[in-house]
C-alpha cells in the first residue's frame, strides 16, 4: 500500500488535499463544497447532509494515487456508486483486496472502517452514500436483511441502467428547498430498492463477475461512443471476448442485440439534442455517427414516427 502513493487520515483528508470551502443551507440540507488542491489534483468534491443521511460526490482526477486510512470505528450503511476510475479496497490481511471499478456499485454495512486507494491520472467520478443505522430503522426496514459485508465474494455489482438513471438524477436536480430534500431522501431509499433487487438478480442467473464486468464494459464503450459505428469485431478486440460470446451474452443481459442497444442509444441522444439545444440536424446526424442526415431522418423517423425537423418544432 506504499508504491508512492499520498497517504492520508480520513480525519484529515478534506484540510489536506482540499481547499475553498463553502457552505450552503437551504431548508434542512447543508451542502459542503470543496476544490481540490492544485498540488494535489483538480476537480470538487460535494458533501450534502440531510437527516442523517450524506451524500458526497466526487468528480476529479488526483496527480498521484491516494491512500485514505480510516481509523474510525463508527458503523454505518455505505451505497458507493462508481461512475468513473478505479479504486482498491483492502480488507484483511488473509483477504484479497477489491478492485472496484467504473460503472460499479455495492451497498454494505461497514462495521470497520476500511482502507482504501483511489488511483490517480485518471478521472474518478464517485457518489457514496452513507446512512446511519437508526436511518433504516426508521424507514421501516432491518439493514442486516439487505446489506452484505464488503468481504462477500458477490459485494461488487455493475450498474444497471434504472440504477445509472437515477444516480444521475440525484446529482442533477434543480430542485430547492423542502422540495430539494424530500427528492434526495427518496431517491436515497430508491437507489437502496434497486441495488437490492440487483443483488437478488444476480443470485438466480449463471454469470459469473467476469462475463458481467466484460458486457457491462460492452455496454459503456458503446455509450461513450455515440459518434462512431462500432463493429462487432472492434467490440471483441476492446474486450478481449471473442464475437460470438459477447453477442450472445450482450442481448441476455440487456434484451437487446449490440445493433439495437447502439441504435437506441443514438436516437436517445438525438432526441434529447433535438429537446434542449438549437444544434443544426446535420450536426446532430454527425455527433451520433451518421454521416448522411438523410439516413438519420429515416432513423429518427422509423424510431419515433416524426423526422427530426417536425419533433423539435412541436417541442
Amino acid at each position: 500500500m506504499t508504491n508512492n502513493s499520498l497517504e492520508v487520515l480520513d480525519t484529515a483528508f478534506y484540510q489536506t488535499i482540499t481547499c475553498n470551502s463553502a457552505v450552503t443551507f437551504d431548508e434542512g440540507l447543508s451542502i459542503h463544497k470543496y476544490e481540490i488542491k492544485p498540488i494535489y489534483g483538480k476537480g470538487t468534491i460535494t458533501v450534502i447532509l440531510v437527516d442523517g443521511i450524506e451524500i458526497i460526490i466526487s468528480n476529479f482526477k488526483l496527480n498521484q494515487d491516494l491512500l485514505l486510512k480510516n481509523t474510525s470505528d463508527e458503523t454505518f450503511i455505505r451505497l458507493s456508486f462508481l461512475l468513473k476510475g478505479r479504486k482498491i479496497i483492502y480488507l484483511e490481511i488473509d483477504q484479497e483486496d477489491i478492485v472496484f471499478e467504473t460503472q460499479e456499485s455495492y451497498l454494505v454495512s461497514l462495521e470497520k472502517q476500511k482502507n482504501f486507494k483511489v488511483l490517480g491520472k485518471l478521472d474518478f467520478k464517485e457518489i457514496k452514500i452513507k446512512l446511519q443505522n437508526n436511518c433504516c430503522t426508521n424507514q421501516g426496514f432491518n439493514s442486516k436483511l439487505i446489506c452484505k459485508k464488503l468481504s462477500c465474494q458477490d459485494v461488487i455489482t455493475p450498474m444497471n441502467e434504472d440504477i445509472l438513471k437515477v444516480v444521475t438524477a440525484l446529482q442533477d436536480s434543480l430542485l430547492k428547498g423542502v422540495s430539494r430534500k424530500l427528492y434526495l431522501k427518496g431517491k436515497v431509499l430508491e437507489l437502496i430498492a434497486l441495488q437490492t433487487e440487483n443483488y437478488e438478480r444476480k443470485k438466480h442467473t449463471n454469470y459469473t463477475t467476469k462475463t458481467l464486468k466484460k458486457v457491462y464494459q460492452a455496454r459503456q464503450f458503446i455509450t461513450e461512443n455515440l459518434d462512431k459505428s462500432i463493429t462487432i469485431c472492434e467490440l471483441s478486440k476492446e474486450l478481449f471476448m471473442n464475437e460470438f460470446d459477447i453477442k450472445l451474452e450482450f442481448k441476455n443481459v440487456f434484451g437487446h442485440s449490440i445493433k439495437e442497444f447502439c441504435t437506441l442509444k443514438k436516437m436517445e441522444r438525438a432526441q434529447n439534442l433535438l429537446k434542449n439545444s438549437e444544434v443544426p440536424i446535420y450536426e446532430i446526424a454527425e455527433n451520433i455517427g451518421y454521416k448522411n442526415a438523410t439516413h438519420f431522418t429515416a432513423a429518427f423517423k422509423k424510431r419515433f414516427g416524426l423526422t427530426p425537423k417536425t419533433y423539435r418544432n412541436q417541442m
